[in-house]
């Protein structure tokens, strides 16, 4: 359980040359989860820095290593728990 009683809740966000939709992305989902994790295969458009420039966003952006939607997922839920 996470405060206050509440289930924690993580929304994990694979994403690549995303970088025009992750603003509105973020605001969309402002404050009613307890963490949102960008898992970015390293877009060469700036995805995972724009991502950063929002508190209380971890972003976890893969370099090496297969790329892909599963593959993303999978690292983002191992980094969640």
């Amino acid at each position: 359980m996470g405060d206050a009683g509440m289930p924690r809740l993580s929304v994990v966000v694979p994403t690549y040359n995303e970088r025009a939709n992750v603003a509105p992305l973020l605001h969309a989902i402002g404050t009613s989860v307890q963490q949102v994790l960008i898992v970015d295969d390293a877009s060469p458009d700036g995805t995972a820095a724009a991502a950063r420039e929002f508190p209380n966003v971890t972003v976890l952006e893969r370099t090496g290593g297969p790329r892909g939607y599963g593959h993303s997922m999978r690292d983002g839920i191992q980094l969640a728990l």
